[in-house]
């Protein structure tokens, strides 16, 4: 399919969001839906936590579109649904969302913290449990997220340009 958007006039740039920004409706909707289940087992959901959560997940829905971009510029289609699960795997596991983080070693914490998916996952959970401090559970795992989804979508536009030129 990429080889039929190489010759559009359209910039890696306007490619790379035509693709993402579409998406972003889906995804408010989804996000919507979620906290709306949870809400249905856990009543204090509901509330004005809830609804600064719900642009936060969009966030974090921005860095798995931008790495979604980015994959499918550099593998083919093939390879891109066991790339997808990797991915998956690495949210569900390096998160920390499916159980307690307390008996890991401080290398695979640090690990954890430095990379998206867990920032991603504490971004949201922080916010629907409370901030105690900002810039510990607010700020510091907002900025690595859009650190990394920056990454993801700069990098998408490179690749996306680099392949134009071949």
């Amino acid at each position: 399919m990429l080889t039929r958007l190489y010759v559009s006039k359209a910039t890696p740039v306007e490619f790379i969001l035509s693709y993402a920004l579409p998406i972003l409706p889906l995804t408010l909707v989804q996000s919507i839906l979620f906290f709306l289940v949870g809400g249905i087992f856990d009543a204090g959901l509901f509330g004005v936590k809830m609804l600064l959560a719900i642009p936060l997940s969009l966030v974090t829905s921005l860095f798995f579109i931008g790495m979604g971009i980015l994959f499918g510029s550099l593998c083919s289609e093939k390879s891109i649904g066991g790339i997808a699960s990797i991915l998956i795997a690495c949210q569900s596991v390096l998160s920390g969302m499916w159980f307690p983080i307390e008996g890991l070693g401080d290398g695979m914490l640090a690990l954890m913290n430095a990379l998206p998916f867990r920032n991603a996952t504490l971004l949201v959970q922080n916010t629907v449990n409370g901030i105690g401090d900002d810039f510990a559970d607010f700020w510091r795992p907002l900025l690595i997220l859009l650190g990394y989804t920056l990454a993801a979508f700069v990098s998408a536009v490179l690749v996306f340009r680099r392949k134009m030129k071949q």
